[in-house]
């Protein structure tokens, strides 16, 4: 229901359940489903999902767009599973920490183009956090 706050979690399958990203959406959020307006009583059913093979999430349906005053906030969180090995021979990151510090939550805009997604920034320690102004695909990546 739009005219609720929802918080939701999605965990690595490993035996500590240790935490792959937390979605929190504030109340209002919605904004409209495929081109139609969405009022404090509308819900929608809304999935968030891993991305396989990478380190990110997809928020479907596609069409779903969020108040910009109340967008939802993604936050991953990399500290025991993500894989810094990209680094090694790299001329663009000296080190794992210089890779770390370049990481940013990047959206897909388009068939193979990419931008950096809003409000995009380190949350902690080994998290990165980001507005989501739509529905879509999501990844933690670092410039080439």
């Amino acid at each position: 229901m739009n005219s609720r706050a929802t918080v939701r979690v999605l965990s690595h399958p490993d035996g500590s359940i240790t935490a792959y990203m937390q979605l929190d959406v504030p109340a209002g959020a919605l904004a409209a489903l495929n081109g139609q307006p969405l009022g404090p009583n509308d819900s929608v059913m809304v999935t968030v999902s891993p991305r396989a093979g990478l380190y990110g999430f997809t928020i479907s349906p596609t069409g779903l767009e969020f108040v910009n005053a109340f967008r939802p906030t993604a936050t991953l969180f990399f500290a025991r599973y993500g894989d810094f090995s990209v680094v090694a021979g790299s001329p663009t990151y000296a080190s794992a920490d210089a890779y770390a510090a370049a990481l940013d939550i990047w959206r897909s805009v388009g068939i193979d183009r990419w931008e950096v997604a809003p409000s995009s920034r380190s949350s902690g320690t080994d998290q990165m956090s980001a507005s989501i102004p739509e529905g879509g695909e999501f990844v933690l990546a670092a410039p080439r």
